[in-house]
């Protein structure tokens, strides 16, 4: 989903998302089946940042370094021995550069 939510909270069993007027979102860390991230760039104004995307059998979830100062910390606790999808990376690459 697109939502930019307020708060991400990781814990020993499972990702928490909550922001104003939209439902909590919670994803167990047993369920992130694999994980992908791309480098984004917008134009005007040259801003770049991250995506990080954690997929389970049943939903996707995107999160952007724009929107959290502590995107790194969400970022190792969320891929910690879950497999990185380079062949979907190379895929969206793909898509958004051709």
């Amino acid at each position: 989903s697109k939502f930019y939510f307020n708060k991400i909270t990781v814990y020993k069993d499972r990702m928490e998302a909550k922001g104003i007027l939209l439902p909590k979102k919670t994803i167990f860390l047993d369920e992130i089946l694999s994980w992908t991230e791309i480098n984004r760039l917008q134009n005007p104004g040259n801003i770049r940042w991250q995506e990080m995307v954690i997929y389970t059998a049943k939903t996707s979830y995107k999160i952007m370094s724009l929107h959290w100062s502590n995107y790194n910390e969400l970022k190792n606790a969320l891929s910690k021995g879950k497999h990185r999808d380079t062949e979907k990376e190379t895929k969206m690459y793909n898509s958004i550069w051709t």
